[in-house]
Protein backbone atom coordinates (compact mmCIF):
# COMPACT_ATOMS: atom_id res chain seq x y z
CA UNK A 1 0.00 0.00 0.00
CA UNK A 2 2.91 2.42 0.70
CA UNK A 3 4.31 2.07 -2.59
CA UNK A 4 1.01 2.27 -4.38
CA UNK A 5 1.09 5.99 -2.24
CA UNK A 6 4.46 6.91 -3.12
CA UNK A 7 3.92 6.19 -7.25
CA UNK A 8 0.57 7.93 -6.76
CA UNK A 9 2.38 10.92 -5.18
CA UNK A 10 5.45 11.18 -7.75
CA UNK A 11 2.67 11.13 -10.64
CA UNK A 12 0.66 13.80 -9.10
CA UNK A 13 3.87 16.11 -9.13
CA UNK A 14 4.62 14.91 -12.62
CA UNK A 15 0.99 16.07 -13.52
CA UNK A 16 1.53 19.36 -11.60
CA UNK A 17 4.95 20.22 -12.97
CA UNK A 18 3.62 19.81 -16.73
CA UNK A 19 2.34 23.25 -17.82
CA UNK A 20 1.08 23.94 -21.09
CA UNK A 21 3.66 25.69 -23.86
CA UNK A 22 2.38 29.22 -24.59
CA UNK A 23 0.09 29.27 -27.22
CA UNK A 24 1.71 30.69 -30.64
CA UNK A 25 0.31 34.40 -31.61
CA UNK A 26 0.40 34.62 -35.35
CA UNK A 27 0.04 38.30 -36.60
CA UNK A 28 -1.54 38.32 -40.02
CA UNK A 29 -1.27 41.69 -41.69
CA UNK A 30 -4.48 43.62 -42.18
CA UNK A 31 -6.02 42.80 -45.08
CA UNK A 32 -7.23 45.02 -48.06
CA UNK A 33 -11.16 45.25 -48.32
CA UNK A 34 -12.89 43.48 -51.19
CA UNK A 35 -12.92 45.37 -54.57
CA UNK A 36 -16.90 45.05 -54.19
CA UNK A 37 -17.44 47.01 -51.49
CA UNK A 38 -18.44 50.34 -52.18
CA UNK A 39 -17.51 53.08 -49.16
CA UNK A 40 -17.06 55.93 -51.23
CA UNK A 41 -19.07 58.31 -52.49
CA UNK A 42 -19.24 58.50 -56.24
CA UNK A 43 -18.76 55.12 -57.67
CA UNK A 44 -19.84 52.38 -60.40
CA UNK A 45 -20.29 48.76 -59.77
CA UNK A 46 -21.21 45.97 -62.58
CA UNK A 47 -20.66 42.32 -63.33
CA UNK A 48 -18.54 41.95 -66.44
CA UNK A 49 -17.85 38.88 -68.78
CA UNK A 50 -18.72 35.81 -67.56
CA UNK A 51 -21.04 34.95 -64.39
CA UNK A 52 -19.11 31.97 -63.57
CA UNK A 53 -16.40 34.03 -63.03
CA UNK A 54 -17.96 36.26 -60.70
CA UNK A 55 -15.95 39.15 -62.40
CA UNK A 56 -17.39 42.27 -61.05
CA UNK A 57 -15.97 46.03 -62.05
CA UNK A 58 -16.02 48.62 -59.30
CA UNK A 59 -14.86 52.40 -59.42
CA UNK A 60 -14.65 54.68 -57.03
CA UNK A 61 -13.87 58.09 -56.28
CA UNK A 62 -11.71 58.58 -53.12
CA UNK A 63 -13.91 61.06 -50.93
CA UNK A 64 -10.99 62.02 -49.02
CA UNK A 65 -7.49 63.23 -50.73
CA UNK A 66 -6.47 65.73 -48.33
CA UNK A 67 -4.92 62.74 -45.62
CA UNK A 68 -3.65 64.01 -42.45
CA UNK A 69 -1.09 65.82 -40.99
CA UNK A 70 1.01 63.35 -40.40
CA UNK A 71 -0.16 60.73 -42.99
CA UNK A 72 -0.78 62.14 -46.62
CA UNK A 73 -2.62 60.41 -49.22
CA UNK A 74 -1.21 58.35 -51.72
CA UNK A 75 -3.00 57.66 -55.20
CA UNK A 76 -3.75 53.84 -55.70
CA UNK A 77 -3.20 54.11 -59.66
CA UNK A 78 -5.38 51.61 -60.73
CA UNK A 79 -7.80 51.22 -58.00
CA UNK A 80 -8.65 54.96 -57.47
CA UNK A 81 -10.62 56.49 -59.72
CA UNK A 82 -11.63 60.37 -60.92
CA UNK A 83 -14.98 61.44 -62.33
CA UNK A 84 -15.59 63.93 -64.81
CA UNK A 85 -18.58 65.60 -65.66
CA UNK A 86 -18.79 67.52 -69.41
CA UNK A 87 -20.92 67.98 -72.43
CA UNK A 88 -20.70 65.60 -75.59
CA UNK A 89 -20.87 67.08 -78.39
CA UNK A 90 -24.52 65.43 -79.83
CA UNK A 91 -26.40 66.87 -82.66
CA UNK A 92 -25.53 69.47 -85.20
CA UNK A 93 -27.92 72.61 -85.35
CA UNK A 94 -28.71 72.73 -88.96
CA UNK A 95 -29.33 76.41 -90.34
CA UNK A 96 -32.97 76.29 -92.15
CA UNK A 97 -32.90 79.83 -92.87
CA UNK A 98 -33.81 79.70 -96.81
CA UNK A 99 -32.80 76.44 -97.03
CA UNK A 100 -35.29 76.11 -99.90
CA UNK A 101 -32.54 78.74 -102.09
CA UNK A 102 -29.12 75.91 -101.20
CA UNK A 103 -28.58 72.79 -101.84
CA UNK A 104 -26.96 72.12 -98.52
CA UNK A 105 -28.09 73.51 -95.15
CA UNK A 106 -25.54 74.53 -93.08
CA UNK A 107 -24.79 73.33 -89.93
CA UNK A 108 -24.04 76.36 -87.68
CA UNK A 109 -23.51 74.89 -84.12
CA UNK A 110 -24.14 71.62 -81.92
CA UNK A 111 -26.82 70.60 -79.21
CA UNK A 112 -24.29 68.79 -76.44
CA UNK A 113 -24.72 65.76 -74.20
CA UNK A 114 -24.55 65.84 -70.65
CA UNK A 115 -21.73 62.85 -69.83
CA UNK A 116 -19.55 61.62 -67.02
CA UNK A 117 -16.83 59.37 -66.91
CA UNK A 118 -14.85 57.85 -65.04
CA UNK A 119 -11.30 56.58 -65.40
CA UNK A 120 -8.58 55.66 -62.97
CA UNK A 121 -6.08 58.46 -62.00
CA UNK A 122 -2.99 56.78 -63.75
CA UNK A 123 -4.14 57.64 -67.40
CA UNK A 124 -4.93 61.37 -65.71
CA UNK A 125 -1.25 61.49 -64.84
CA UNK A 126 -0.40 59.75 -68.00
CA UNK A 127 -1.68 62.55 -69.87
CA UNK A 128 -1.72 65.44 -67.22
CA UNK A 129 1.75 67.48 -68.79
CA UNK A 130 -0.71 67.07 -72.13
CA UNK A 131 -4.03 68.45 -71.17
CA UNK A 132 -3.16 70.59 -67.85
CA UNK A 133 -3.96 73.27 -69.88
CA UNK A 134 -6.44 72.28 -72.32
CA UNK A 135 -9.30 70.34 -70.48
CA UNK A 136 -11.76 69.55 -73.05
CA UNK A 137 -9.29 68.02 -74.99
CA UNK A 138 -8.52 65.52 -72.37
CA UNK A 139 -12.50 65.08 -72.27
CA UNK A 140 -13.18 64.03 -75.83
CA UNK A 141 -9.56 62.38 -75.45
CA UNK A 142 -11.62 59.64 -73.40
CA UNK A 143 -14.85 59.43 -76.34
CA UNK A 144 -11.72 57.84 -78.96
CA UNK A 145 -12.92 55.17 -80.56
CA UNK A 146 -9.65 53.28 -80.47
CA UNK A 147 -6.48 54.87 -77.87
CA UNK A 148 -3.44 55.19 -79.70
CA UNK A 149 -1.18 52.54 -77.34
CA UNK A 150 2.20 51.82 -78.43
CA UNK A 151 3.89 50.42 -74.80
CA UNK A 152 3.14 48.76 -71.71
CA UNK A 153 2.47 51.72 -69.08
CA UNK A 154 -0.29 53.42 -71.76
CA UNK A 155 -2.09 50.14 -71.75
CA UNK A 156 -2.22 49.39 -68.04
CA UNK A 157 -3.72 53.09 -67.99
CA UNK A 158 -6.29 53.07 -70.90
CA UNK A 159 -8.41 50.75 -68.56
CA UNK A 160 -11.58 50.70 -66.93
CA UNK A 161 -12.87 53.86 -68.52
CA UNK A 162 -16.50 54.09 -67.84
CA UNK A 163 -18.81 56.81 -69.03
CA UNK A 164 -22.67 57.53 -69.39
CA UNK A 165 -24.20 60.16 -71.36
CA UNK A 166 -27.33 61.52 -72.28
CA UNK A 167 -28.11 62.15 -75.59
CA UNK A 168 -31.10 64.48 -77.54
CA UNK A 169 -32.51 64.44 -80.56
CA UNK A 170 -34.55 67.86 -80.37
CA UNK A 171 -36.26 67.42 -83.84
CA UNK A 172 -37.03 70.85 -85.81
CA UNK A 173 -35.36 73.28 -83.40
CA UNK A 174 -32.59 75.08 -85.26
CA UNK A 175 -31.37 76.67 -82.24
CA UNK A 176 -28.96 76.83 -79.46
CA UNK A 177 -29.65 77.24 -75.89
CA UNK A 178 -30.10 80.29 -74.93
CA UNK A 179 -32.54 79.45 -72.00
CA UNK A 180 -30.71 77.63 -69.00
CA UNK A 181 -34.01 76.26 -68.14
CA UNK A 182 -34.39 74.45 -71.33
CA UNK A 183 -30.94 72.76 -70.96
CA UNK A 184 -32.26 71.59 -67.46
CA UNK A 185 -35.32 70.21 -68.73
CA UNK A 186 -33.94 67.11 -69.88
CA UNK A 187 -36.12 64.24 -71.30
CA UNK A 188 -33.87 61.64 -69.83
CA UNK A 189 -32.49 62.68 -66.42
CA UNK A 190 -35.31 62.24 -64.47
CA UNK A 191 -36.09 59.56 -61.56
CA UNK A 192 -37.37 56.11 -63.56
CA UNK A 193 -36.97 54.01 -66.68
CA UNK A 194 -34.82 55.98 -69.34
CA UNK A 195 -34.91 54.69 -72.81
CA UNK A 196 -31.99 53.87 -74.48
CA UNK A 197 -30.22 56.30 -76.85
CA UNK A 198 -27.53 56.77 -79.30
CA UNK A 199 -25.15 60.02 -79.69
CA UNK A 200 -24.58 61.59 -82.88
CA UNK A 201 -22.04 60.61 -85.02
CA UNK A 202 -19.83 63.68 -84.82
CA UNK A 203 -16.28 62.26 -83.55
CA UNK A 204 -15.18 61.79 -87.00
CA UNK A 205 -17.58 62.13 -89.91
CA UNK A 206 -20.63 64.03 -89.43
CA UNK A 207 -23.84 62.52 -90.97
CA UNK A 208 -25.78 65.57 -92.58
CA UNK A 209 -28.73 65.68 -91.13
CA UNK A 210 -27.41 63.83 -87.73
CA UNK A 211 -30.30 61.13 -88.04
CA UNK A 212 -28.45 58.82 -85.75
CA UNK A 213 -28.81 60.71 -82.88
CA UNK A 214 -31.19 59.61 -80.46
CA UNK A 215 -32.77 60.52 -77.52
CA UNK A 216 -31.85 58.31 -74.04
CA UNK A 217 -29.12 56.54 -72.40
CA UNK A 218 -25.67 55.17 -73.80
CA UNK A 219 -23.20 53.52 -71.46
CA UNK A 220 -19.62 52.99 -72.68
CA UNK A 221 -16.72 51.13 -71.12
CA UNK A 222 -12.86 50.09 -71.93
CA UNK A 223 -12.11 46.91 -70.47
CA UNK A 224 -8.63 46.13 -69.27
CA UNK A 225 -8.10 44.66 -72.80
CA UNK A 226 -8.18 48.34 -73.83
CA UNK A 227 -11.53 47.35 -75.80
CA UNK A 228 -14.51 50.01 -75.73
CA UNK A 229 -17.52 47.88 -75.74
CA UNK A 230 -21.24 51.00 -75.78
CA UNK A 231 -24.71 49.77 -75.65
CA UNK A 232 -25.24 52.18 -79.03
CA UNK A 233 -22.48 50.27 -81.07
CA UNK A 234 -24.67 48.56 -83.80
CA UNK A 235 -26.81 46.08 -83.49
CA UNK A 236 -28.08 47.59 -80.38
CA UNK A 237 -30.13 45.11 -79.57
CA UNK A 238 -31.28 45.08 -75.63
CA UNK A 239 -33.49 42.93 -75.15
CA UNK A 240 -34.28 41.79 -71.23
CA UNK A 241 -31.80 45.35 -70.24
CA UNK A 242 -32.86 48.67 -68.46
CA UNK A 243 -31.61 51.36 -67.38
CA UNK A 244 -32.97 53.23 -63.84
CA UNK A 245 -32.06 56.48 -62.05
CA UNK A 246 -33.89 55.91 -58.58
CA UNK A 247 -32.42 59.13 -57.28
CA UNK A 248 -31.99 62.94 -58.58
CA UNK A 249 -30.66 65.77 -56.56
CA UNK A 250 -29.32 69.12 -56.84
CA UNK A 251 -25.75 68.63 -56.39
CA UNK A 252 -24.83 70.61 -53.30
CA UNK A 253 -21.70 68.77 -52.42
CA UNK A 254 -19.55 69.94 -54.53
CA UNK A 255 -21.30 72.55 -56.75
CA UNK A 256 -19.40 71.28 -59.89
CA UNK A 257 -22.40 70.21 -61.66
CA UNK A 258 -26.25 71.06 -61.21
CA UNK A 259 -27.15 67.24 -60.29
CA UNK A 260 -26.44 64.12 -58.78
CA UNK A 261 -27.91 61.30 -60.16
CA UNK A 262 -28.21 57.50 -58.41
CA UNK A 263 -29.10 54.21 -60.11
CA UNK A 264 -29.22 51.06 -61.97
CA UNK A 265 -28.72 49.09 -65.05
CA UNK A 266 -28.42 45.75 -66.88
CA UNK A 267 -26.85 46.00 -70.91
CA UNK A 268 -25.52 44.44 -73.44
CA UNK A 269 -22.24 46.64 -74.89
CA UNK A 270 -20.86 45.74 -78.11
CA UNK A 271 -17.41 46.11 -80.19
CA UNK A 272 -16.85 48.18 -82.90
CA UNK A 273 -17.00 44.15 -84.52
CA UNK A 274 -20.39 44.02 -83.31
CA UNK A 275 -19.60 41.17 -80.60
CA UNK A 276 -21.04 41.89 -77.15
CA UNK A 277 -20.76 41.15 -73.26
CA UNK A 278 -23.53 41.51 -70.54
CA UNK A 279 -23.18 44.50 -68.00
CA UNK A 280 -25.32 42.84 -65.08
CA UNK A 281 -26.87 43.79 -61.64
CA UNK A 282 -25.62 47.74 -62.54
CA UNK A 283 -25.30 50.69 -59.68
CA UNK A 284 -24.32 53.85 -59.89
CA UNK A 285 -23.73 57.35 -58.25
CA UNK A 286 -22.53 60.58 -60.38
CA UNK A 287 -23.00 63.92 -61.07
CA UNK A 288 -24.13 65.17 -64.09
CA UNK A 289 -25.01 68.44 -66.27
CA UNK A 290 -22.42 71.01 -66.18
CA UNK A 291 -22.61 74.63 -67.52
CA UNK A 292 -23.60 74.58 -71.32
CA UNK A 293 -22.62 77.61 -73.86
CA UNK A 294 -25.81 79.23 -74.41
CA UNK A 295 -27.00 81.20 -77.61
CA UNK A 296 -28.39 84.78 -77.81
CA UNK A 297 -31.74 85.10 -76.82
CA UNK A 298 -34.11 84.79 -80.31
CA UNK A 299 -36.09 88.42 -81.22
Amino acid sequence: MKRKLILFGFCLSLLVGCTDDPPIVIIAPPQEPPVTLIDNYYYAQFGWGKSSKGDTVTIEVPDDTLGSDTVPFVWDMRRDFMLNAFEMRNEKIIDTTNAEEVDVPLAWGYHYSPAAYFYNRGLYEYLRDDFSNDPVSFEYYLLEDEFDIDNEDQRLVHQDIFGIAFPWKIKGDTLPFWDIQDYLDHPSIHEGNVNWGRVGNNKTQDTLWNNDAYTGVVISYVDNDNVEWRTDNPPTFQDGSYFLITDKKVNQRDGQTYYIISGEFAANLYNKNGEYKQAKGGKFRMKIMTDVYLGEQPE
